[in-house]
């Protein structure tokens, strides 16, 4: 089930590398802002969001990803292979964008589209529920005995 949120567009996290895009995103789209919030504020700031943006630092998938999903909000994150394999599906479990055109363009497209954000939404808490530590060490074993 879906969270109920306060705002359309939120951030939580870092600014690392990210400022200028979060600052463009406040002015935009009223993003709501929740820098170094960490614990349970940061739940409860997730939970506040209807979208979370995300924009990995590196080559990387951050944690946030998995947190945002779980939290039962939208993750709206940059395009990366990683993606992929880890079973993320824009439009359907997530939102991805490739470039600052995109994401425009996808917030846009969102703005009143609260049925499907709903949909998005609590199909990022199912794929959230198959990523457990118990899965995860399942899949390590087989990727071992595998290479033994």
């Amino acid at each position: 089930m879906a969270n109920v949120s306060k705002y359309f567009l939120g951030f939580c996290g870092n600014y690392v590398n990210r400022k200028p895009i979060i600052d463009l995103l406040a002015h935009k789209y009223n993003l709501k802002k929740d820098i170094f919030v960490i614990g349970d504020d940061m739940v409860k700031a997730i939970n506040s969001y209807k979208i979370h943006f995300n924009k990995n630092i590196a080559n990387d998938i951050n944690y946030r990803s998995f947190e945002t999903i779980g939290c039962g909000t939208v993750l709206l994150t940059n395009e990366n292979y990683q993606h992929d394999l880890l079973g993320f599906e824009d439009e359907k479990n997530c939102i991805i964008y490739k470039n600052k055109n995109e994401l425009f363009e996808k917030l846009d497209c969102y703005l009143h589209a609260d049925e499907k954000l709903s949909d998005i939404s609590n199909n990022g808490l199912l794929l959230a529920k198959k990523h457990t530590y118990e899965a995860r060490f399942k899949k390590l074993l087989q990727f071992i005995e595998e290479k033994i």
